[in-house]
C-alpha cells in the first residue's frame, strides 16, 4: 500500500525475492532428499513475476578506499621476545589481524574473488611469475561452478604484496585463520568468518554501508575491468555462467557516455 514509488518498488522486490526463494526450496533438487514425498510445490500456481536482479550502482571511490585499506591496514607487525607483556602480545595479534582484512580486501577489490574462493585459496593457486590467480576447486573447498573456475590476471603492484606476504606467511592458505576448513560441511562455513566480519565493520567506518559490502567490492571490481576491457572480459573474471549475469547484475557506467557535436 505504499504510495511512494521508491517504497513500492523496494516492498516489491523483496516479496518477488522471497516468493522465489520459497518456490526453490521444494524443487526436486532438495525435495528428493527428504524422507517422505511432497505431492506437489505449493507455490507453483503463486504468481511471482520477473527477476529482481539490479544493475550495480557505483558508490565506492576504487582508489580511495584501497589508499585508506593501505593506511589502515597494511601495518607492519611488530616483533617482541619471548617475555613480552600481554599488552605487545595483543598489539600483535591486532596488527596481524590487519593484515588479513587487507588481504581480502585485495582479492575482492582487486581480483573479483567471492567469499567462499577466498576463504579456500591457496598460495600454491598464486602464478607470481605471469602474475595470475587460479580459482579452482581444491581438497579443501569447490568452485561454485565450472565457470567459476578460471585464472585471473592480477596487477604486478598487488602481486608484489603477496609476494611479501608470502615471503613472512605460514600454512597453506592466502588468508591466515586459526579456524580448520569444514569442506564437507552442509552450511556455508568460512575459517575465515572473523577476518571478514571485521573487515565489514572497517567498511562502514569508510562509508561502505551495504549489507554485504564484502561483495560490493567484487561488484566494484567487475565495474571496473568491464569500463576498462568490456563485458566479456568482465564475465570471464568474474567467472559468470553467461555473460546475461553480468549485465543484469554486476555493472554500471561510471563515465558520461555522449556524442559531440
Amino acid at each position: 500500500k505504499a504510495t511512494d514509488p521508491s517504497a513500492r518498488q523496494a516492498a516489491t522486490v523483496t516479496t518477488t525475492s522471497l516468493l522465489r526463494n520459497a518456490k526453490a526450496l521444494f524443487s526436486p533438487k532438495y525435495t528428493q532428499h527428504l524422507p517422505f514425498p511432497i505431492p506437489h510445490n505449493p507455490f507453483e500456481s503463486v504468481p511471482i513475476g520477473s527477476s529482481t536482479t539490479r544493475r550495480y550502482k557505483s558508490e565506492v571511490d576504487f582508489k580511495d578506499l584501497a589508499q585508506a585499506a593501505r593506511k589502515d591496514l597494511y601495518v607492519p607487525i611488530p616483533k617482541f621476545p619471548k617475555d613480552s607483556t600481554a599488552k605487545d602480545r595483543q598489539a600483535r595479534q591486532e596488527a596481524i589481524d590487519k593484515n588479513q582484512q587487507f588481504k581480502i580486501l585485495l582479492l575482492s577489490l582487486g581480483c573479483g574473488l567471492r567469499r567462499g574462493e577466498i576463504d579456500a585459496l591457496l598460495w600454491k593457486n598464486l602464478d607470481f611469475k605471469e602474475n595470475t590467480l587460479s580459482v579452482e576447486t581444491t581438497e579443501f573447498g569447490s568452485a561454485k561452478s565450472t565457470s567459476s573456475e578460471r585464472t585471473i590476471d592480477v596487477a604486478p603492484s598487488v602481486m608484489d604484496i603477496f609476494r611479501k606476504y608470502q615471503i613472512t606467511d605460514s600454512g597453506d592458505f592466502v588468508v591466515f585463520s586459526l579456524k580448520q576448513p569444514r569442506p564437507n560441511a552442509n552450511y556455508y562455513h568460512y575459517r575465515c568468518y572473523t577476518q571478514f566480519r571485521k573487515l565489514l565493520t572497517w567498511l562502514r567506518e569508510q562509508g561502505v554501508t551495504s549489507r554485504n559490502a564484502i561483495h560490493v567490492l567484487r561488484k566494484e571490481y567487475g565495474s571496473r575491468i568491464c569500463q576498462e576491457f568490456g563485458i566479456y572480459a568482465a564475465s570471464t573474471a568474474l567467472g559468470h555462467g553467461n555473460i546475461a549475469t553480468t549485465a543484469a547484475s554486476y555493472l554500471d557506467k561510471k563515465d558520461k557516455v555522449f556524442v559531440e557535436l
